[in-house]
């Protein structure tokens, strides 16, 4: 499978001298500064430790690009960012069974504490609404929270989906646990639109 990654110059630097990179947790900032980030961001390493094993080690995923506008790749000039630094996009190849997909619109749900509405019309967004809000009203916000992560498992479905009322699968990210060097395809360097526009 083919990745894209947006990374910076310290990142990229690390690869290509010591041979891989991985996610180190104090630098993560949303991790450390967001209790929805720092929720979600675990639940997405268990979900990876589930489907690809545990990398001793590394205690949270990478994120890459697998499809973007309902096209393979990414285009880095979407990419905002207020630094002002230049960053790089690595174009690379892993292996289908290191690499865990979901719909990259439905996890920002799960970013911002909310339960997934995976619903395809209005009439069945609002029953399900419903349906969350009547679990609050007799059973407590504990079991709303177990019932709040199960639902996050819809963000695994990639199928394209586009109807008026609901869209999947047009914007595709990717965990894993680590880049190595010999998985490179190309390094690109690029300057985020917002700069090159002033």
């Amino acid at each position: 499978m083919v990745l894209y990654t947006i990374q910076s110059e310290e990142v990229v630097n690390k690869l290509m001298n010591e041979g891989s990179v991985h996610c180190e947790v104090n630098k993560s900032e949303y991790y450390n500064e967001d209790e929805h980030f720092n929720k979600g961001y675990r639940w997405m390493s268990k979900k990876l430790t589930e489907k690809v094993g545990y990398k001793k080690g590394i205690y949270l995923p990478l994120w890459a690009w697998f499809k973007y506008n309902g096209k393979e790749g990414y285009d880095p000039y979407e990419f905002d960012n207020k630094s002002g630094k230049k960053y790089f996009v690595i174009k690379f190849e892993i292996p289908d069974n290191e690499v865990l997909l979901s719909d990259y619109n439905s996890w920002n749900n799960i970013l911002c504490g909310n339960h997934f509405n995976n619903a395809k019309t209005e009439e069945e967004w609002i029953k399900l609404e419903e349906y969350y809000l009547k679990i609050v009203e007799q059973y407590g916000f504990e079991k709303y929270e177990k019932e709040k992560e199960k639902s996050w498992e819809g963000i695994f479905d990639v199928e394209p989906i586009e109807t008026d009322f609901y869209s999947q699968g047009q914007y595709v990210q990717a965990v894993f646990w680590e880049i190595r060097k010999d998985m490179v395809l190309e390094i690109n360097e690029f300057i985020p639109k917002t700069f090159e526009e002033d």
